[in-house]
């Protein structure tokens, strides 16, 4: 009797196991397909309203196509971390951890979701964006961010923020360059009336 509940009990794990992956991923699949979708057609809205309301009010349309990119990020790290694939722990949790001691809430979203990241590029990537949060924080006066790391074809970071422009008065624009250099990338600049990313990219 003993030897055969010995024997079962692996069995059992493994099926406990098999339906918590299964509901976590029943769950990012609904996540996904629902409140994210919709999400991302308030999204379109938002920025289809601002170009139709009065210039009094571009502003407050602008915050709030802002906080709905961090909620969009934020639910897509959920459904990563259901999927059970996600990258974001390690040291990408400890640059969102940093950046929120800095004062400056960081939301980010990798691509594809699920995706495995090498570790030396990992490391890299972490730097850059770490680098990258304490610019926007300390120099730029950001307290919004919302980063988005696209592995397919090539690497991409694209970090959309509410603090200054990068260039500006108090920000080294050089230095950064040289910093993200160093880890085999290039940044760029886009700047228009309602855009101020800064782009980050490895080319192989």
């Amino acid at each position: 009797m003993t030897k055969s509940l010995g024997r079962s009990a692996p069995s059992l794990d493994e099926a406990v196991e098999q339906a918590r992956v299964s509901e976590r991923s029943r769950i990012a699949r609904q996540l996904h397909a629902g409140i994210l979708q919709e999400l991302t057609v308030a999204g379109f809205q938002l920025r289809a309203l601002h170009d139709q309301v009065p210039a009094s009010a571009k502003p407050a349309v602008k915050d709030l196509a802002s906080w709905l990119e961090v909620r969009q990020a934020e639910l897509r790290q959920l459904v990563a971390e259901l999927q059970g694939g996600s990258p974001l722990h390690g040291d990408f949790t400890a640059v969102i951890e940093e950046a929120d001691g800095l004062g400056c809430k960081l939301a980010l979203s990798i691509q594809p979701v699920g995706a495995r990241i090498d570790s030396m590029f990992r490391i890299a990537a972490r730097t850059v964006l770490s680098e990258l949060a304490r610019t926007i924080a300390a120099e730029l006066g950001g307290r919004r961010i919302t980063a988005q790391l696209t592995l397919e074809p090539l690497p991409r970071l694209v970090v959309a923020h509410d603090g200054g422009t990068l260039g500006g008065p108090g920000s080294d624009v050089d230095r950064l360059r040289r910093f993200i250099g160093a880890s085999g990338a290039v940044l760029s600049l886009r700047t228009a009336d309602d855009v101020n990313d800064i782009v980050v990219d490895w080319n192989g």
